[in-house]
């Protein structure tokens, strides 16, 4: 029909490409429907909409679809003024609208293709990671067998496996389940009482609490071998606005305790002192060093490289989780803080490089940040 007869909305002026009207509602739930229910049931951590700038009206186009995301999560993400559904829009045309409809994103630059492409390596290279380790341990590999395929480690590494207990990269998928299932279940709008009840509720221990304050409160919770950093911001009514489950970098000693098994008694209020271990206070001086280190440690070198970057800027490397010829993976300590470094290898030279949390640290970390902290 594009040939001889134009009687449909076309997308932009591709004759060959009809548009769908989803502003009208019963259209939207149509189309949108089945990727909102698998955001809502967790299948999905979040959607791209290329060419946004192509629907009759994108703010509401927006506005409906994180409307129909918190109609299913059953939450009121109205209640913060922020978008509970994570939206990255790809290429667009019309750079004038930006400020209109793209802060209903939760975003705040336009850089999807290196976003999303990230993110899908990372979630790979974390599934790989993990099936290796499993492997490994199935067929009752040895730490010697596991260091003769390695050369060149910085640190002490022992056998595949165990690096793999200390590698963020292999945890992470675990970890953050767990943290989007609590982040549901501690809904806004609630009092203090009701977020202790429902962390012991879901198995969760308080172990420290760094800061409790009329509009605010921050907890250190331990289940098993996960550990989180609740965050929670109170309007002046003590209902709550903003819910963040976060990464625990900074552990008081009750909480590594009870990461060690120990039995710790539940932390019940605020103690002086526990502020420095506040991931949010803490994080804007750690991501300015994490800045500086991905800036410094460029692409494109060999192995060995990196380790003398790091020795320069005064780093130590306290562990090595992973070490092959496409990949190694370091912990690095200087002074209070800790990061893990992830480097990805092509023919022996550097073609992506992470600088990340070092939530999962080994036990030679923890030593180093203890003397430090004398």
């Amino acid at each position: 029909m594009a040939s001889d007869e134009i009687n449909y909305r076309r997308f932009f002026d591709i004759n060959e490409l009809a548009a769908l009207r989803v502003e009208e509602p019963r259209v939207f739930e149509a189309v949108q429907g089945l990727a909102l229910d698998l955001a809502a049931q967790g299948w999905v951590d979040g959607l791209r909409i290329d060419h946004p700038d192509g629907l009759l009206d994108p703010a509401a186009y927006f506005e409906r679809l994180q409307a129909g995301y918190a109609r299913r999560r059953r939450g009121d993400c109205a209640a913060t003024g922020a978008p509970a559904l994570y939206v990255v829009p790809g290429p667009y045309k019309a750079r004038r609208l930006h400020d209109t409809w793209l802060r209903l994103c939760g975003i705040s630059n336009f850089a999807p293709r290196k976003l999303i492409m990230k993110f899908i390596s990372t979630k790979i290279s974390t599934s790989i990671a993990a099936l290796s380790a499993a492997l490994l341990a199935s067929t009752g590999a040895s730490a010697a067998d596991s260091q003769a395929t390695r050369s060149g480690a910085m640190a002490p590494q022992s056998s595949m496996q165990n690096g793999a207990d200390y590698s963020d990269r292999a945890r992470m998928k675990g970890w953050s389940n767990e943290k989007d299932q609590l982040e549901r279940e501690l809904r806004l709008g609630q009092n203090k009482a009701f977020y202790v009840k429902t962390l012991a509720d879901r198995g969760f221990q308080i172990t420290s609490v760094n800061s409790s304050e009329a509009n605010s409160a921050e907890y250190e919770v331990v289940k098993g071998n996960q550990r989180y950093e609740v965050q929670i911001d109170f309007d002046n009514a003590g209902k709550a606005t903003e819910i963040d489950v976060t990464t625990n970098m900074w552990r008081t000693d009750a909480t590594k305790a009870a990461m060690r098994g120990e039995k710790v008694p539940m932390a019940t209020g605020f103690v002086k002192g526990n502020e420095a271990y506040s991931d949010r206070a803490r994080m804007k001086t750690w991501s300015n060093e994490k800045d500086r280190l991905e800036k410094t440690l460029a692409l494109g070198h060999e192995k060995g490289y990196y380790g003398d970057q790091l020795k320069a800027m005064g780093y130590q490397v306290t562990s090595t989780n992973d070490n092959d010829r496409d990949y190694v993976e370091y912990e690095i300590v200087k002074g209070a803080d800790s990061y893990e470094v992830q480097i990805d290898f092509t023919n022996g030279k550097a073609r992506e490089v992470d600088v990340t949390t070092n939530v999962w640290q080994s036990e030679a970390t923890e030593r180093a940040l203890s003397g430090n902290r004398r």
